[in-house]
């Protein structure tokens, strides 16, 4: 029993507290702030009330795009966060020192059983998990670039 607790605040204190998520996919939200009034970055998916996805995204200039996505963009994105299991993430990343300006950013995915919900200021997570984040976001940009094309 010892060792079981023991296990158990190891895995907190190194971040592997979040399990692994259970159920379907229910929706994603990636804010990154800096210095300026808008979002540098920010990208949702949520659901209609009749289960159809969405994205929305707001850009450097403030401007809200919201678009009905692929049907299958939640399976997509279950997909990239189990295979690069972002469940690994911790809760916050933070520099060893103070700093007082940079890059704040903050993640949440949703599942029926759950959630993944992680983020940090002026740090980021290691280059494996970065880079499940950046492979979800950059395929909900090119949701938003094809919308835009005439």
């Amino acid at each position: 029993m010892i060792r079981i607790l023991l296990l158990t605040c190891m895995m907190t204190l190194f971040g592997c507290s979040q399990k692994a998520p259970e159920g379907a996919f229910k929706g994603y939200e990636y804010v990154e702030n800096g210095m300026r009034a808008v979002p540098q970055a920010h990208y949702e998916v949520f659901f209609d009330d009749e289960g159809a996805p969405f994205v929305r995204h707001i850009n450097w200039d403030g401007e809200e795009t919201v678009m009905r996505a692929p049907k299958d963009l939640p399976a997509q994105i279950d997909s990239l966060v189990r295979g690069y299991k972002l469940h690994q993430l911790k809760d916050h990343y933070q520099p060893p020192f103070k700093v007082l300006d940079g890059v704040s950013w903050r993640l949440y995915i949703r599942y029926e059983g759950g959630s993944i919900s992680s983020g940090g200021y002026h740090s980021r997570p290691p280059q494996r998990l970065r880079a499940g984040i950046e492979a979800i976001n950059e395929l909900l940009q090119g949701c938003v670039d094809a919308s835009s094309r005439p």
